[in-house]
């Protein structure tokens, strides 16, 4: 009997053994290029972000450890396969960003990912010699993006806040899956300011949304917004200006139309529309109604003037909507902001 426990034993290891020497190859990501974000100051953090390929074939989730020994970061991106699974002979890409864990309170640092090699300090990352102390760059305030039908509006505000009031110029660069912004302006070292800061707004033009270009994060100088907006739910677009007090109609976004039917004689309906606005701006929300035989079209909107900075919030909307009129038996459809239902009455 111990002597067959003891094979069993040797059996199960062996078993075990053989198994790790035939895990399949590619487990590992191959790192190809590793770029840095600053993601918040005082205290610094970053944000790594790391494209490359797996080499697997396998469409297994990638699992990320951090490991951080004093000045050495370590970070390895890894897929975890089946040793019985055979994947096919193919490449499987990869990109991610990483949020490093803890704070930077070194001045030089090492990251190790996978194997790539990348060093670096808070100096060539422009943090502790930051260009604002030295009045290169302005202090942003809000940034808004107003998608007009041939291009998209960016508007910034913000403070040159040594009280010089200096023509600003703006430079735009993508990087991978965040588009940088920077607010620049020409500041002699001898140049004497007054102490009050000058407030600014100002536009730039972009050919498209970041968010249609693929990118996830805007950042203007140290402001950072998130593009993350789900694409079944676009911003509200901007018709042109109107001619009525150079104002340009933003619509709401609609998510949900729901149709009440009174109990009146003849029938009235009661629409109960819940949706949001893409920035933060509080101005008066209006309705428009129009009916033509059993089609009824809503417009849900707000007049806004074509400079008006906001923030970038939304803000949630519902109202119960009593349409005009009376309404004979029959089929109607019923169309708000572009989202359309049919109800019989």
């Amino acid at each position: 009997m111990k002597v067959f426990c003891i094979l069993m034993l040797l059996t199960l290891l062996t078993g075990m053994a053989t198994a790790q020497e035939n895990t399949p190859p590619g487990a590992l990501a191959v790192i190809e290029n590793v770029t840095l974000t600053v993601t918040q100051y005082d205290p610094v953090k970053l944000g790594v972000h790391v494209s490359g390929y797996f080499p697997s074939g396998c469409q297994t989730p990638a699992e990320v450890e951090q490991i951080r020994e004093e000045n050495l970061i370590t970070i390895t991106v890894y897929q975890t396969l089946d040793p019985l699974v055979l994947c096919p002979p193919s490449t499987i890409p990869y990109a991610e960003t990483i949020e490093l864990e803890g704070v930077l309170d070194a001045d030089e640092y090492t990251i190790q990912v996978n194997d790539f090699t990348l060093e670096f300090t808070l100096e060539t990352l422009q943090i502790e010699n930051d260009p604002l102390t030295d009045g290169i760059l302005p202090t942003i305030e809000t940034i808004s993006l107003i998608e007009m039908e041939e291009e998209t509006l960016l508007l910034v505000s913000g403070d040159q806040f040594d009280g010089c009031d200096l023509p600003l110029e703006v430079t735009v660069e993508p990087d991978h899956e965040t588009l940088y912004v920077t607010v620049t302006r020409n500041a002699e070292s001898d140049m004497e300011c007054p102490d009050d800061p000058v407030h600014f707004e100002l536009t730039h033009a972009l050919e498209k949304h970041p968010r249609a270009e693929g990118y996830e994060w805007l950042i203007i100088n140290r402001f950072r917004a998130t593009l993350d907006q789900p694409e079944e739910e676009p911003l509200p677009t901007a018709e042109p200006p109107t001619a009525e007090g150079d104002t340009m109609r933003v619509l709401h976004t609609i998510d949900s139309v729901d149709v009440l039917i009174l109990e009146s004689f003849p029938p009235q309906l009661t629409l109960e529309v819940r949706g949001w606005q893409g920035d933060g701006c509080d101005l008066p929300v209006q309705i428009e109604e129009k009916r033509e035989g059993n089609h009824i079209q809503v417009e849900i909107f707000r007049e806004m003037p074509p400079d008006m900075m906001c923030t970038m919030i939304i803000k949630e909307y519902s109202a119960n909507i009593r349409l005009t009129g009376s309404f004979e038996p029959g089929t109607y459809t019923i169309e708000v902001n572009g989202v359309v239902v049919t109800v019989r009455v």
